[in-house]
């Protein structure tokens, strides 16, 4: 890359609104918009599949409108109107298209800052992104390399992992679209931005052209809290899901819970274990099974999708902090319990701190027991300002 750009659009095709990639994208946006004019966007996915003229010539004006809502209306009429079989492959890809625009304008109407979302059209959209712009986005999915044809520069900064590494945990539609983006989009990039040593990794072996520089991320929720207070609960903070390692975490507690009440049905051997996150993919029959807190001794509590302030009383509340998220782009668990002063017991994968074996229930079940019997010190906070994120990432825009 050279130069600074003029603009930066912040691509977040791919992210699920509530997700962890999406808090990261509300938390980079308006730092990096205090460095350079910073527009969120979503590019349409799903035309490059189809390969008929006939449905681009059709939805190219609505490609051109500036407003979501029209384009919303303008889908919906253009879409009716084609060959019964061209509207069965494009209606897909136009309703994905208004849910993802639809989700992300609620999470925005609900946040201070309120921009509007443009629709950039994945073939060629030179009236919005040109020369001296830089496309910089947050997730693998689909072709985003006629960017280049506009003069654009192509940016990534990985925020979604498991479309990458584990197509198993991650709905049909985002597999295929990263599998697309691996295809058309990875070695075109002029610039590779992850989070973390095994993100690096994983782009590599996917056939990335240039070594990916690892920008340090920072946590969210840190301002509000109050330092310095050892809690009484074990909080587990990731995605709630098969992403997250939940049913091995229910597995190792089942079995404390075991040893703590041999037949006498006692539980107050063991501190009240909070399982906080975004509900991931195939997640129904971990939430039916979390959900029947009976079953734990009334031990386990659930709080799916927690906002910034609740998730910062359940980190004050917290005697440590464990997250079993196997794979992350964006550990935010570590990350924000590292922010709050917390000893954290991590999944080898996410942290070079303590570890635990990937997928070894017997490995997290004596690393818990020890440290429920003796609970670690509190740990000096590890706190990073998202302007200095947003400072670093320009650094390497600017190359």
């Amino acid at each position: 890359m050279s130069g600074k750009p003029s603009r930066v659009w912040l691509d977040i095709t791919g992210i699920v609104p509530g997700s962890d990639g999406a808090v990261f994208a509300m938390a980079l946006a308006p730092a990096l918009g205090r460095i350079v004019d910073t527009r969120l966007c979503i590019r349409r996915p799903g035309l490059d599949e189809i390969g008929d003229a006939e449905a681009r010539s059709l939805l190219k004006p609505v490609q051109r409108d500036r407003r979501t809502d029209r384009v919303a209306a303008a889908v919906r009429a253009r879409v009716s109107s084609l060959r019964p079989d061209l509207r069965r492959a494009l209606s897909r890809a136009a309703r994905l298209q208004l849910h993802a625009l639809d989700s992300w304008q609620a999470v925005l109407t609900r946040s201070t800052a309120k921009p509007t979302i443009p629709v950039l059209d994945t073939m060629r959209d030179t009236a919005r992104i040109g020369a001296g712009d830089v496309l910089l986005m947050l997730a693998p999915a689909g072709d985003a390399t006629r960017f280049h044809a506009c003069g654009a520069r192509l940016a990534l900064l990985l925020a979604e992992l498991l479309p990458l590494c584990r197509a198993d945990q991650v709905s049909e539609r985002q597999s295929q679209e990263a599998a697309l983006w691996v295809r058309t989009t990875l070695q075109a990039l002029d610039a590779t931005m992850v989070c973390t040593a095994e993100a690096a990794s994983v782009l590599q072996d996917a056939g990335a052209a240039d070594l990916p520089r690892i920008i340090a991320a920072a946590p969210t929720v840190t301002a509000m809290l109050d330092p310095g207070r050892a809690g009484g609960t074990v909080l587990a903070l990731g995605e709630i899901g098969l992403g997250g390692n939940t049913l091995m975490l229910l597995q190792a507690w089942r079995e404390l819970l075991d040893e703590a009440q041999p037949g006498a049905g006692r539980t107050d051997r063991l501190p009240t274990l909070v399982i906080a996150g975004p509900v991931g993919h195939l997640s129904s029959t971990i939430l039916a099974q979390l959900r029947n807190s009976a079953g734990y001794g009334g031990t386990v509590r659930l709080v799916p999708d927690p906002s910034a302030a609740v998730l910062a009383d359940l980190l004050v509340d917290a005697r440590f902090c464990i997250c079993p998220a196997a794979h992350e782009a964006w550990p935010r668990g570590v990350i924000e319990c590292q922010g709050a002063g917390k000893a954290v017991l991590a999944v080898a994968a996410s942290t070079d701190g303590e570890g635990i074996e990937t997928g070894n229930a017997r490995d997290l079940t004596a690393r818990l027991r020890g440290w429920i019997a003796e609970p670690p010190a509190l740990v000096a906070p590890v706190r990073r300002a998202w302007d200095d994120v947003a400072g670093e990432i320009m650094s390497v825009l600017t190359r």
